[in-house]
């Protein structure tokens, strides 16, 4: 990955997590990633990672420990490029907080693009919990797979309430 193999390893303060860029990474138009990029990284060269999805971007600016990984779209895409750069022992993420942003997460009608959306609750909808046919107002309507509640459990999580309290505080006085 062109690092010095006997240096020690970058110690990452944070890793911001945007899922994608439309274009450059600075000076065209603006998508998830760029303006993480351009404030934390900037000017900052993309840092080949072993086994990164060919989608995947890394960025690392070594001064500040700030990162900026664009994954590629969905959770799989995500999922593997964390994986590679988690695993890659030229950085340092033990104390690390990993950040993911992107367009996910608001809820249609309350919030829009640029919106801080604090997560306290995560759900997977591939284990049927995009909709449940009770919360139809139409009692005739069907769905084309079938809930299962078996999936309770592990399909949905709340996420640290002490995290997420700590989180709101910081981020609870921000203006746009």
């Amino acid at each position: 990955c062109g690092a010095d193999k006997s240096a020690a390893p970058i110690k990452i303060k944070a890793l911001i997590v945007p899922k994608f860029e439309i274009g450059e990474m600075s000076g065209d138009d603006i998508g998830e990633a760029q303006l993480f990029y351009e404030e934390y990284c900037g000017g900052a060269k993309e840092t080949a990672v072993p086994n990164m999805p060919g989608t995947a971007r890394f960025f690392v600016n070594g001064n500040s420990g700030a990162a900026v990984l664009v994954s590629g779209m969905g959770k799989n895409a995500c999922a593997l490029a964390l994986t590679a750069v988690l695993s890659d022992k030229n950085y340092d993420f033990s104390g690390a907080y990993i950040i993911s942003v992107g367009c996910a997460g608001g809820s249609a009608g309350l919030t829009t693009l640029g919106d801080i959306v604090l997560v306290t609750g995560a759900c997977d909808n591939e284990l049927g919990h995009t909709a449940d046919i009770r919360e139809f107002e139409d009692a005739n309507s069907q769905t084309t797979w079938f809930a299962d509640s078996s999936y309770d459990v592990t399909a949905g999580k709340l996420l640290s309430s002490a995290l997420a309290d700590k989180v709101y505080g910081i981020i609870k006085d921000f203006k746009p």
